[in-house]
């Protein structure tokens, strides 16, 4: 790791010390993120990461803490579990919590822990939205969109008739119509009838008209995401399903899978250019080339030239023709794809995808790693149509991607077997839905508190800077015609959890 950037080192600890809370190593992880400090600068990266180790220190008992403590050598771990246990045995008055806090600090000058995370200790930050009795839920139910916003409906309301809790908040439905320039109209009767949280609206359009007004009066949870500043009275929240945010999130998973030496393969459309530009722009951060950027045109049944261009399979048959003509003798020509990328980013859409693996593999680019976005994934296995995607990696939602255990059993719940898109790709919708319900209980936590996320069906949820929610999603790779998951210690363990390290189950959100 000594060669690698300091950004990507400590973004690599990161992933190890989350690594070993699945695999119950808490003071590994803990270890980790006090090794991760040295390639910090910033004052306020030391103090989330603090944060983030503090969570896990949270989840133990004092009796664990005591023991970690007895065998702890590392002077800085010494000062943070005897930190914890000092919390733990004064949380109950704040007056006597921060008076322990200031005598820990005096017994520990020079201990790394930062002024800022021991004030946030000693008078913790108290909640920004508080209880929540009316939610009004802004989608376009009548328009070209109906389909998608009907998923997203239908997510959301089957989770508010699954909570059981007498006090849940009631929700109302405004159906925002075609015009996404009317949708301040809307959101201003929500809260004239008494809205105190917004969800909505979806779309990018709808988004961008009602940030742009000014006029959010109320915390709000979007249902897109937008590059306009947010920085209203109450908490604007920006939840979606970014495909530019998965393009970043390809690189991130192909760099730490050891490749550095892209190219890129990406249909010739607005929107296939800005997820080829956000992959392109994270993977250069990280430190990989870009060696070649090839578009396509989709919908096309042969898509040999542009894999050929890609491949520099063109220049290769240009010299086997120029060397016929020069010797005047039919050679024996097989052409080499080129030997200088070590991955491949594809994005297609399964369509697509089935008829341009084939040809990467035909080319003789069989062994070089193809990575997607979820879009490669239509939502139902299909193993005999699939096979063509063999060997693509790309990354998706637990929804997607689990059908046992806890996932298995909120879908039985939820859908009950009769929801009409189940195993499309609008569950992917369906999931937003869920997501934005179970969310709205953990957004002060998730908003003040860096380090802690929620593992929600749409995948593991943190808030980053203006209220831009993050995903982390899950890794699978076509087998067979089957996405199958990588990574097997980092399976799914649940949902409607907040990750503080270990998870602390949400009760009144589950499925009863």
């Amino acid at each position: 790791m000594r060669n690698l950037n300091p950004s990507l080192q400590a973004e690599i600890l990161r992933d190890r010390a989350r690594a070993e809370i699945k695999v119950n190593q808490p003071i590994s992880a803990v270890n980790d993120l006090i090794a991760r400090e040295q390639f910090m600068v910033s004052g306020k990266e030391i103090t989330q990461n603090q944060l983030q180790l503090w969570h896990i220190l949270q989840t133990l008992s004092p009796a664990d803490l005591n023991k970690a403590l007895a065998t702890a050598h590392n002077p800085t771990l010494i000062g943070w579990l005897q930190l914890a246990i000092a919390v733990a045995d004064n949380s109950g008055d704040p007056n006597q919590l921060a008076a322990a806090v200031n005598a820990w600090r005096k017994s520990n000058p020079t201990h790394p822990v930062t002024q800022e995370f021991l004030n946030m200790l000693a008078h913790p930050v108290p909640g920004i939205i508080g209880r929540v009795n009316r939610i009004a839920l802004l989608l376009p139910l009548t328009s070209q969109f109906s389909t998608q916003a009907d998923a997203v409906r239908d997510g959301f309301m089957a989770m508010d008739a699954a909570n059981t809790d007498p006090d849940k908040p009631t929700v109302t439905v405004y159906d925002t119509g075609p015009d996404p320039t009317q949708i301040t109209k809307y959101y201003t009767a929500a809260v004239a009838n008494g809205a105190q949280l917004v969800v909505g609206p979806l779309g990018h359009d709808a988004v961008q008209q009602l940030v742009k007004s000014g006029d959010l009066s109320v915390p709000t949870l979007l249902l897109s995401r937008t590059h306009q500043k947010t920085d209203q009275t109450h908490e604007v929240f920006q939840f979606g399903l970014s495909l530019e945010q998965e393009a970043r999130q390809v690189a991130e998973r192909a760099y730490l899978d050891g490749h550095r030496r892209a190219a890129i393969l990406y249909p010739d459309t607005g929107w296939g250019l800005r997820i080829a530009n956000a992959f392109s722009s994270a993977w250069q951060r990280l430190g990989g080339m870009v060696l070649v950027s090839e578009p396509y045109q989709p919908g096309r049944g042969d898509y040999s030239q542009p894999v050929k261009q890609l491949l520099n399979i063109t220049q290769s048959e240009e010299r086997a023709q120029m060397l016929e003509n020069l010797l005047k003798i039919k050679l024996k020509f097989a052409p080499r794809p080129r030997q200088d990328i070590d991955m491949i980013f594809l994005e297609a859409d399964a369509q697509n995808g089935r008829l341009i693996k084939p040809e990467l593999n035909y080319y003789r680019a069989m062994q070089i790693p193809v990575y997607a976005t979820s879009h490669i994934f239509t939502g139902h296995v299909d193993v005999m149509r699939d096979t063509d995607l063999d060997g693509i990696i790309f990354g998706d939602m637990p929804w997607m991607l689990i059908h046992d255990g806890s996932i298995k059993a909120l879908r039985t719940k939820l859908q009950n077997g009769n929801w009409k898109y189940a195993h499309t790709a609008l569950g992917r919708l369906y999931a937003l839905g869920v997501d934005a319900y179970a969310v709205i209980p953990q957004l002060d936590r998730l908003s003040t508190e860096p380090g802690v996320h929620f593992d929600g069906v749409t995948s593991g949820l943190s808030i980053g800077p203006h209220g831009r929610f993050h995903r982390q999603l899950l890794w699978a790779q076509f087998q067979k015609g089957a996405p199958q998951l990588l990574d097997k210690f980092l399976d799914y363990q649940g949902q409607f959890a907040l990750d503080d390290g270990a998870g602390i189950d949400v009760p009144s959100l589950t499925a009863q």
